[in-house]
């Protein structure tokens, strides 16, 4: 977690110091608003990143976000599905956060001999 919150702040300030790196170079100048939406999404991004590695439940989980124009993905792994459901929440809690897809995948970490006894 803390080592993706790293990456994408180093990311987020070359992509600020730059103006915002074009894709094909050739292709000109982008508009204002869309370098601009560009930056709040890396600024959405940052913010939802920091917010699960705050949060006591999720600190310990690695996660990717994604943003484009409000909606957020959500991805990585966790425990049980009240971790996934508040990472959720969580996203759709920052401002100007509109959508949020959530591709977190639930792994049981308990071992055999824990499921076995829950069942009897």
């Amino acid at each position: 977690m803390k080592q993706t919150i790293i990456n994408l702040m180093l990311g987020g300030g070359i992509a600020l110091s730059s103006g915002g790196i074009a894709a094909d170079p050739a292709a000109g100048p982008k508009h204002p608003d869309a370098i601009s939406e560009q930056v709040s999404d890396a600024h959405h991004e940052m913010e939802i990143l920091t917010a699960l590695g705050r949060d006591p439940l999720l600190h310990a989980f690695d996660f990717s976000v994604s943003v484009d124009v409000g909606t957020v993905v959500l991805g990585g792994t966790v425990d049980n599905r009240v971790n996934k459901d508040l990472a959720e929440k969580i996203a759709l809690g920052m401002g100007g956060i509109k959508f949020v897809v959530n591709h977190i995948v639930v792994e049981d970490t308990r071992s055999q001999h824990e499921s076995d006894q829950e069942r009897e």
